[in-house]
């Protein structure tokens, strides 16, 4: 008899949270729109063999960004990037780009 009092309590316990917390809806998609277009100037692919897998150096020599209007916004700085290519296929990528706003000049 016990143990029937102690489930009806968990019972009961369990209905009045459940109660006392919202439904939870989804939030709406977010949507996105285009704020620049670019291109950008790669060098060759240098890749070095690791233990793990394929480490890859790209050299990123400039580029531009245009905003919707079609007036240039930015240039991109030269750089080199890495990144690395496991043994299962998947790409890691580490990039870091530098910008010249044409906004600063």
């Amino acid at each position: 008899m016990r143990s029937y009092s102690l489930i009806s309590w968990l019972v009961a316990a369990e209905a009045d949270a459940s109660s006392a917390f919202p439904a939870i809806t989804p939030n709406a998609v977010p949507e996105f729109e285009t704020l620049f277009c670019g291109e950008f100037e790669l060098a060759a692919i240098d890749s070095l063999d690791a233990t793990f897998g394929t480490r890859v150096n790209i050299a990123l020599k400039g580029g531009n960004l245009t905003n919707t209007s079609g007036n240039h916004a930015a240039m991109l700085l030269p750089t080199s990037d890495t990144g690395v290519i496991s043994n299962s296929g998947i790409f890691f990528p580490e990039a870091t780009m530098f910008w010249r706003w044409a906004a600063d000049n």
